[in-house]
């Protein structure tokens, strides 16, 4: 049978669960590597204690994939806190056509790789009942929803049962996962017994047990002397707390390799059957007992302290540099030019490798367009502000959002993995960052402090871009003259003398040329002065268009222009004389103005010298200009005719 194979296996898992995952990836990656496939780990922190908003755009991360572009599914299930998250998975995964497992969890239409969660479990209560002879006890839990979570209050719940002891379900207390809900139940708990506290406090997870072991230390509570706490997960922080927990472990990195090695079977279309691997109870410290292993690994937890604090050091170097190179400019081509000059000397991730992908909502949102941002789902195209891969800077601006990576093609006998992390700032999209190999940042929760500094930087970027934009808008209302959109007086002192400075110190020719309206008084007196406005704003707009570049035009006087620009070549500014006189002339009349619209120009053509001043030439430019005008008085017949249009109007009217 020839199967035809993306080589990709895409991978949904909670980035909360740190060391227990990465190992379990480094186990997934193991098998991957043999088979020569590559893996894309989405990656969140999509937790309940977050608000709607937050939680929206830490899980938009998941709607990011097509599953039809998979060979198969991989989602870590017990870590997803988000039930509707693991069947959505699921039913992408079958209407895409492909395998799909779950691991550490039973999900009816996947293949599950479970733990023996209850088993274990169960083995726990059993040595509290009985070696330590446990009575009574509190149950802190998880979410009601929580799959994990409430096997291990039914195991407690059965061993109970079968030594006769009694359950109460005011037992039992829900918390989000989080450290915070913990304390706050313990507090409950010694509020409610007082000094006579229950036999044992008994956790679903290790970090429970340590945040309920903290709450009761502070309150004078001696563990396990005053009360017994236990916990779940084996973790490595758990292991070295004081007193360390007991708890139930698991082998991560065996568990990945399980789920890779059926997902293989299953995409070679082998039949597989769910497997359970059995997880270890460990008696330690926190129950009474001590199985010998604590000082080892606290020793070694000293020994790394220093190191690890260097290293801590060094990522928090990092990201203050990579916040400081994203907020060099508001411009978007400069930051990615930042970004990736520091990126790609940087050891900040794994091998170097990294992307980060702006979605097009995140432009609405930086256009204060906020109504369409929160959608669900990625844009359909995605702009590149970062491409690091392995150290090297890659081209790039646009990848369709299937690409997933830009320039990303499967390279035979080299297995990559790709983190995806979502980047957003509190509730709005941004896009997501990729970083390949760094299951340390996983393991060590760095991975959540380079997601939580980008998106404060994110946040940075768009205020700096709201500052830049008012105070556009400020200087603007300071230098810009309302009527015409020209340069104002103000204006003319910033960048006109700019302009006159630059061209003295670098001995280069400039131009200064006037423009003035023709029988303005006229206009305004004869026509009214709107009509007089629509004169001044149909010039400014002839002199805006037939400016060169690097000339700037400025509304000097009521129908008076100034024309400043670098300039050696004097036949453009003779062409730009004849353009501007020929067209206000042509527009007037192509307008049907009841007026006739004509302007006299002239200019100085001239080199600054070091101790020039520049009235000096405004004055002769000046002059240049009322030479001409007194030429068109006499010469111009059309203008003759208009004043004496004029004269003819009004008996006795004074030109």
């Amino acid at each position: 049978m020839v199967i035809n194979m993306k080589k990709k296996i895409a991978v949904f898992a909670n980035a909360w669960s740190e060391k227990n995952l990465s190992d379990a990836l480094e186990g997934v990656k193991c098998v991957a590597k043999e088979e020569d496939f590559d893996l894309f780990v989405f990656v969140s922190h999509a937790a309940p204690g977050m608000s709607a908003d937050e939680q929206r755009e830490e899980k938009r991360i998941y709607d990011l994939p097509e599953m039809e572009d998979f060979d198969g599914l991989i989602v870590f299930s017990s870590t997803m806190n988000f039930q509707e998250l693991v069947d959505k998975a699921r039913d992408k995964a079958i209407a895409a056509g492909i395998p799909a497992i779950s691991v550490g969890s039973k999900v009816n239409g996947m293949v599950s790789v479970e733990l023996s969660n209850m088993d274990t479990m169960r083995e726990l209560v059993e040595h509290l009942v009985v070696k330590h002879n446990v009575e009574s006890a509190e149950f802190i839990a998880g979410p009601q929803d929580s799959g994990n979570s409430n096997g291990r209050v039914e195991a407690w719940k059965k061993v109970f049962t079968k030594h006769s002891l009694e359950i109460k379900e005011e037992n039992i207390h829900y918390t989000d996962w989080s450290v915070r809900g913990a304390m706050a139940v313990a507090r409950d708990i010694m509020s409610k017994y007082g000094d006579n506290l229950p036999d044992a406090i008994i956790c679903a997870n290790d970090n429970l047990a340590m945040a309920t072991c903290t709450e009761l230390t502070d309150a004078g509570i001696k563990i396990p002397e005053d009360v017994i706490v236990t916990g779940y997960d084996n973790t490595y922080d758990g292991q070295i707390f004081a007193p360390a927990i007991c708890t139930v472990g698991q082998n991560d990195y065996e568990v990945g390799k399980t789920a890779m090695n059926l997902m293989m079977k299953m995409v070679r279309k082998e039949a597989v059957d769910d497997m359970v691997i059995q997880n270890k109870f460990l008696a330690n410290q926190s129950c009474g007992c001590d199985n010998g292993k604590t000082d080892v690994l606290r020793l070694k937890e000293c020994t790394n302290r220093f190191y690890d604090k260097i290293k801590a050091f060094e990522f928090s170097w990092s990201n203050s540099w990579v916040t400081n190179a994203a907020l060099k400019s508001t411009k978007q081509d400069l930051i990615r030019e930042n970004l990736e000059e520091y990126l790609a000397r940087s050891t900040m991730f794994g091998n170097g490798t990294t992307y980060i992908l702006e979605d097009e909502k995140a432009k609405l949102y930086f256009a204060e367009k906020r109504e369409n941002v929160s959608e669900s789902g990625y844009s359909d195209e995605l702009d590149v502000i970062t491409a690091v891969e392995r150290h090297k800077c890659v081209p790039g601006d646009k990848i369709s959002r299937r690409q997933l990576i830009p320039g990303y093609s499967k390279v035979e006998g080299d297995t990559k993995m790709y983190i995806f992390m979502p980047i957003h700032f509190s509730d709005d999209v941004f896009g997501y960052a990729v970083v390949e190999d760094w299951l340390i940042g996983i393991s060590n929760g760095k991975i959540k402090i380079f997601v939580d500094n980008f998106n404060q930087t994110v946040e940075k970027i768009k205020q700096n871009i709201k500052l830049e934009s008012l105070n556009e808008k400020l200087k603007d209302l300071y230098t810009k003259d309302s009527l015409t959109g020209l340069y104002n007086r103000f204006g003319f002192n910033s960048e006109g003398v700019q302009i006159f400075n630059e061209c003295k110190d670098d001995g280069q020719r400039m131009v200064l040329m006037f423009v003035d309206i023709n029988r303005m008084k006229l206009i305004n007196d004869y026509y009214g002065h709107l009509q007089g406005d629509m004169a001044i704003k149909t010039v400014a707009d002839v002199i805006r268009s037939s400016l060169p570049e690097g000339f700037i035009a400025i509304r000097f006087g009521g129908d008076e222009f100034l024309i400043v620009g670098r300039c050696e070549n004097e036949e453009l500014i003779k062409s730009v004389q004849r353009q501007i006189t020929n067209k206000v002339k042509n527009t007037g009349k192509a307008m049907q103005y009841q007026f006739y619209l004509s302007v006299s120009v002239g200019y100085l053509h001239f080199k600054p010298e070091v101790d020039s001043d520049l009235d000096t030439f405004i004055k002769q430019a000046d002059e240049s200009m009322y030479e001409i005008k007194a030429y068109m008085h006499t010469s111009d017949k059309e203008l003759k005719e208009f004043v004496e249009k004029c004269a003819n109007s009004r008996e006795n009217d004074i030109l």
